[in-house]
């Protein structure tokens, strides 16, 4: 699955990006039924944990802040705490550049 990919190094990550995946795999995070946001929320949290901050960056360009954060609402607390994991890792990347931007 792509979640297992994104699991991976980052050059593996960086072919999933190359590849056009996470623009479709943030639109089924926002949009699909309940058990395939749950594998899209891995895909995404698997990359902001092992992804570079450009990598991280391009995530949250893509617009996966917003589902990640509807999924803080639902009953299953794992996915809760995936979600939270990967905005943790999203807010930390926007932290340190604006640490070194000087803001």
């Amino acid at each position: 699955t792509i979640s297992n990919i994104t699991a991976g190094n980052r050059a593996q990550i960086q072919e999933v990006i190359n590849n056009g995946l996470i623009p479709p795999v943030i639109q089924l995070l926002a949009t699909a039924d309940f058990d395939i946001k749950k594998e899209a929320a891995w895909v995404i949290s698997n990359a902001t944990a092992g992804g570079s901050p450009q990598q991280i960056e391009y995530l949250a360009e893509c617009g996966c802040i917003k589902p990640l954060s509807d999924l803080l609402t639902v009953s299953d607390g794992k996915i809760i705490g995936v979600a939270l994991d990967a905005l943790e890792n999203i807010l930390k990347v926007g932290q340190q550049k604006q640490m070194e931007n000087g803001l």
